[in-house]
C-alpha cells in the first residue's frame, strides 16, 4: 500500500533509509507484516516478506551501482524495524489488530 501524496525521494544513507523508512513503515503497520508475530502463519508471512525485500533490494542496489555502504542499508533497515517493534511492544505502543 503506497500513499503517493506523501511519497518523496531519499538518499542512500543511514538517516534517510533507516529513519524515514522506519517511520513510514511503522506508521502504516496494519499494511505490513509484523516482525514479532505470535501466530505461525504471520511469522511465515514476515519471513517471506523480509527475504523478498532483502533479495529485491540487493538486485536494485547492484543494478544502480550503489556503494558498499549503501548495499548494507536494507539489512540495517530490517534490524531497525525489528528493534523499534520490540520497543513499541515493551512500551505498549503497538497497535493490535485481531478478532
Amino acid at each position: 500500500m503506497l500513499d503517493f501524496d506523501k511519497a518523496r525521494s531519499f538518499e542512500l544513507d543511514d538517516r534517510d533509509v533507516i529513519d524515514k523508512l522506519k517511520a513510514a513503515t511503522m506508521g502504516n503497520d496494519p499494511y505490513f507484516p509484523d516482525p514479532l508475530a505470535d501466530d505461525a502463519d504471520d511469522r511465515e508471512l514476515w519471513n517471506v516478506f523480509k527475504d523478498v525485500y532483502l533479495k529485491t533490494a540487493k538486485v536494485i542496489l547492484k543494478h544502480r551501482g550503489a556503494s558498499e555502504d549503501a548495499k548494507k542499508l536494507p539489512d540495517r533497515f530490517i534490524e531497525a524495524w525489528v528493534k523499534q517493534a520490540k520497543e513499541n511492544k515493551e512500551e505498549g505502543d503497538g497497535v493490535e489488530f485481531g478478532f
